[in-house]
């Protein structure tokens, strides 16, 4: 889905406005193991971005032309565990307490199997991230026509930030291991 609107608007033959707005958005289920919940790994990622830009223009003379402009993009990117298994109240149900947050519990187990290896059995949230990112940007500009000449001034401002809100395994987490249980 990306649906966008743009509108642009003279307000006079010397002054324009022009206004842009967009969204994208997707949803996909990443890590499906086909586990019900509140035992499932399965990471959702319901990724969409906003973008909003404002520009005004202006002739003051026909040699002088003034712009100024305004942008602002959020992009956000969950990797994160359905909300049945994260809000799972395993306090009440199981029994779990002394985890930050009520969730139910990630489950690792490693065992030396008889296939060359090791093996890795996981249940529970695999992720619990939402990721955040900023972006604003902000411009002023003059510029002037003089005989053969072109002279611009002006100036920009960018602004990026990124932000993380991890919950991972504040719910708990149990790791099992042949090694504690396990024959000599």
């Amino acid at each position: 889905q990306i649906p966008t609107i743009k509108i642009d608007h003279n307000f006079t033959e010397n002054s324009r406005l022009s206004f842009y707005w967009n969204y994208t958005g997707t949803n996909r289920v990443s890590s499906n193991d086909s586990l019900p919940a509140p035992i499932t790994a399965e990471r959702i990622q319901a990724v969409y971005a906003h973008t909003v830009r404002l520009n005004f223009d202006h002739a003051v003379t026909p040699t002088l032309l003034l712009h100024l402009g305004s942008g602002y993009l959020r992009y956000m990117n969950p990797d994160s565990s359905p909300d049945s298994v994260l809000h799972y109240d395993a306090a009440g149900i199981l029994g779990f307490t002394g985890a930050p947050q009520n969730g139910f519990p990630q489950i690792n187990g490693i065992s030396n199997g008889n296939f060359g290896g090791y093996s890795v059995i996981g249940m529970g949230p695999a992720n619990a991230n939402k990721y955040y990112s900023d972006k604003w940007t902000s411009v002023a500009s003059a510029t002037w026509v003089h005989s053969n000449h072109t002279f611009k001034l002006g100036g920009e401002l960018k602004i990026d930030s990124w932000e993380d809100i991890n919950s991972r395994g504040s719910d708990g987490i149990l790791n099992f291991s042949s090694a504690e249980t396990g024959l000599p």
